[in-house]
């Protein structure tokens, strides 16, 4: 992760507005349609990337039952407020690129955090995730945008960034519209809504 993205998401009001953001996402789009693939799997073990204080993987524990939770975020105040929130999780700050784990898992969760690394940096992201997967282990990578692009990728863009570590299993793209407010894409164009994008990858064998 660059300086100025590590920096701005250790910013104290970028911090508040994230938690109230991940607050108010619980019945979201984006929020179900990750938790569907999650069920999917329905996994033993779950390590939750850039977790906040834990809203999606409390959505993940009370609703699909995985007790065994690890959730990891880069600001160590986040981390602190989620070990109070749901203490039962085990709580890592860190960045997940040099971080060393103590354990392996049946599947990583990453939601809307993977963007915020350079390309070279998400691809050794990448080699780190399924290093510390269980065999057959899953990635579940989420993002949204207002025109279905991320920083200028496609979703084409995004599976060919995967598929040197991962097989891609399943992906739902939907949209979810909201009347109250309009958005503007990087082309200019205005839209009342966003793209939500949630890729679920196997580790390669």
């Amino acid at each position: 992760m660059n300086e100025k993205e590590a920096k701005k998401n250790n910013n104290p009001s970028k911090i508040l507005s994230m938690k109230r953001s991940s607050d108010n996402n619980l019945n979201t789009l984006t929020y179900r349609i990750n938790l569907f693939q999650v069920n999917m799997v329905n996994p033993s073990s779950m390590l939750d990337i850039g977790s906040q204080e834990g809203q999606f993987a409390n959505m993940v524990y009370e609703t699909i039952g995985v007790k065994d939770i690890s959730c990891i975020d880069l600001a160590s105040t986040v981390v602190e407020s989620g070990e109070k929130r749901f203490p039962t999780f085990k709580w890592y700050s860190g960045d997940v690129i040099t971080f060393d784990f103590p354990e392996k898992y049946d599947m990583v969760t990453w939601l809307n955090g993977c963007f915020s690394f350079e390309k070279e940096e998400r691809k050794l992201v990448m080699e780190r995730i399924s290093s510390y997967l269980n065999d057959n282990g899953y990635l579940l990578i989420s993002y949204g945008d207002v025109n279905f692009e991320v920083r200028g990728m496609s979703l084409e863009d995004v599976i060919d960034e995967i598929k040197d570590f991962f097989d891609v299993i399943n992906v739902i793209k939907e949209f979810e519209y909201y009347p109250m407010l309009c958005d503007t894409d990087f082309k200019g164009h205005k839209t009342f809504g966003r793209w939500y994008t949630s890729i679920l990858c196997r580790v390669k064998e």
